[in-house]
């Protein structure tokens, strides 16, 4: 069952959340770890040729030089994000049950994803991006 969009509000408030750290600290975190390793592995292409490539590549590379510039304001809307990624199919109740690494668990393993979504990546070109 989806989350409704109460229950996604109580997440981003902090009624739910990790007990160690704010959700937004979790997610500045990983979202560093992911920008600075993927950074340097940019592929190198004919923007002419692949336009929708060229556009992902784009995108996401200056969603990741906002999040190396200002990780703080990114934080907020990357677990915006990471709320809505997880709402289609999670579950309040799992939420509210979530130990650390759960939480740490989920951003690690969707924190790409919602990068993209962030930087506003449509389907076909990070089809065409991860087709090179």
């Amino acid at each position: 069952m989806a989350l409704t969009i109460i229950e996604q509000i109580k997440i981003l408030k902090g009624e739910v959340s990790p007990t160690e750290v704010t959700l937004a600290r979790l997610v500045e975190q990983p979202a560093i770890t992911e920008v600075t390793t993927l950074l340097p592995t940019i592929k190198d292409f004919d923007a002419t040729v692949l336009t929708d490539a060229s556009r992902y590549r784009a995108k996401v590379r200056e969603q990741m030089e906002n999040i190396i510039g200002r990780p703080d304001g990114d934080s907020e809307v990357l677990s915006k994000a990471l709320i809505a990624i997880y709402s289609v199919g999670g579950d309040y109740s799992t939420v509210e049950s979530a130990t650390d690494a759960q939480w740490e668990g989920f951003i690690v393993a969707n924190i790409m994803e919602a990068i993209e979504t962030v930087a506003g990546v449509f389907a076909h070109e990070k089809t065409e991006y991860d087709g090179i």
